[in-house]
């Protein structure tokens, strides 16, 4: 079985802390390629050549391209131990992570920002600002959010609301466009207040960045596992993906890397930094709005070319 990611510390994770003991316990091989690539997974489907097995991919991928270039998935998972929206018919989470409003414990010291809203207010909190370049990392959520739309009312997304309060930022604001820059932009302290992803922030401040975290409206998003359509080792990628979801695998994968278990019954032991920014943690979910993948698959070109417009004009 091949599975395939995005590479870095995150996938050596996983595979220590998943694959390699499932496979150990199955008595089979799996194998590792990355980066995870949709055009070309694609392209390998419909020339009928599938050589990827199990994908970890973004959510809303495998709700686009289900029975498509996805296949749909015969698992025995208990979905009442997962957080809603997270599963579809061709895809599980693998764990779960937020976009954040995180900021400079020094820089604000007593009179801290407590809200999206105030990333936007450089009157009463002025300093650098930094935010992802991802359309779908969250930006037209927090836009209007920030704008006082409630969560419940969130989707569809008001793409225009959104940009108009973005607008208020126009030239104070700096983009990461991977998760490494703006883990390093914390860490060096060039980014007085950030729009980052919690597992990033954990990590920033394991290494000594000044930061904490502001929990309300945080942006809850996952990563999904997939099954290509044409794999010829479905049956146990879809045996791979019911250990992902077992409480141990999850408390493992929870234990060495700071992102959140899904399952719930799942019981990590850990370390006090991955604790405080643990997403599916209570004191987090109270406060939590969860991205919908469904609205994502079915509108992201259009999101992506009204975020990408601003932030690149």
């Amino acid at each position: 079985m091949t599975f395939v990611a995005y590479g870095g510390v995150t996938q050596d994770v996983m595979k220590q802390q998943w694959l390699d003991p499932f496979a150990a316990k199955e008595g089979v091989s799996v194998v590792q390629d990355s980066p995870t690539d949709y055009a070309k997974l694609q392209q390998m489907v419909q020339a009928g050549r599938t050589t990827w097995d199990l994908v970890d991919t973004e959510p809303f991928f495998p709700i686009q391209e289900c029975g498509k270039v996805v296949q749909k998935l015969h698992v025995s998972i208990d979905e009442s131990k997962l957080p809603k929206g997270t599963v579809s018919d061709c895809a599980v989470p693998i764990w779960g992570y937020s976009l954040l409003l995180v900021y400079n414990t020094e820089k604000y010291k007593d009179h801290p920002p407590t809200s999206f809203a105030d990333f936007f207010d450089l009157k009463k909190f002025p300093g650098t600002r930094l935010a992802p370049s991802s359309a779908t990392a969250g930006g037209l959520e927090v836009g209007l959010l920030a704008d006082g739309v409630s969560p419940k009312k969130l989707y569809p997304l008001d793409m225009d609301r959104s940009i108009k309060k973005w607008d208020e930022l126009k030239g104070d604001v700096q983009f990461w466009s991977t998760a490494s820059e703006s883990q390093q932009a914390l860490e060096s302290g060039s980014a007085d207040m950030a729009l980052v992803w919690s597992g990033r922030a954990a990590e920033a401040e394991k290494n000594g960045a000044k930061i904490t975290p502001v929990w309300k409206d945080n942006l809850f998003s996952w990563a999904s596992a997939t099954i290509p359509v044409g794999s010829k080792a479905t049956g146990l990628a879809e045996k791979a993906i019911e250990n992902l979801l077992e409480p141990e695998t999850q408390a493992r994968l929870a234990e060495n890397i700071a992102y959140s278990p899904v399952n719930s019954a799942a019981k990590p032991d850990l370390n006090p930094i991955y604790a405080k920014y643990n997403v599916t943690a209570p004191g987090a979910v109270e406060d939590q709005v969860t991205q919908n993948a469904e609205w994502w698959a079915k509108n992201q070109k259009a999101a992506v070319a009204t975020w990408s417009n601003w932030t690149l004009g």
